[in-house]
């Protein structure tokens, strides 16, 4: 009777806890997976919210009005009088995930002006580098140019860079 009944089912209850062993394991690997699906997704979220903030500093295109706007509406705001404002291409290392743009502002302003200038430029959210500052006073020559409360007007020379990220497929955009 042993040998008939229990024997066979004692094999086939061993061969099932094999199983159950082998879906126990595949069960946890599967557990694993969704947990780490779960972390990336978690990572991605962050990364996500870090990349819209970096996006508002460099954005993803030149974005030229917005450039030329931003520097006009500071100018204005300020007082300052824009006599000239060149943009152009700088060439950025290929290793480098971003463009350049130099930036050369001349303009003319009072002291206080070109102070509000700069702290306006200094808030703006687009990431903006000084290269180069020069500021001149010609009340030497031809007793330079006064405001109508008698400051003098100083010649002011920027040079700045500006950056935008490099497109991935590699198109240029404007």
């Amino acid at each position: 009777l042993f040998w008939t009944n229990v024997l066979p089912k004692y094999d086939q209850v061993s061969g099932l806890k094999l199983i159950v062993a082998e879906k126990s394991a595949l069960l946890e690997s599967r557990n694993q997976i969704v947990q780490r699906l779960a972390e990336l997704q978690n990572e991605y979220e962050n990364k996500y919210s870090e990349l819209q903030r970096v996006a508002l500093v460099i954005p993803e295109k030149k974005n030229l009005p917005e450039v030329i706007t931003t520097i006009d509406a500071i100018s204005s705001q300020t007082g300052a009088t824009l006599n000239e404002l060149n943009i152009g291409d700088e060439a950025s290392k290929a290793s480098q995930n971003k463009n350049i743009l130099s930036l050369k502002i001349d303009m003319g302003a009072t002291y206080e002006s070109l102070i509000a200038f700069l702290g306006f430029l200094e808030k703006n959210l687009r990431l903006l580098d000084l290269r180069a500052f020069t500021v001149t006073n010609n009340a030497g020559k031809d007793q330079g140019r006064k405001t109508a409360d008698g400051s003098d007007i100083l010649t002011i020379q920027i040079k700045a860079k500006t950056y935008y990220l490099k497109p991935i497929n590699g198109n240029e955009q404007k």
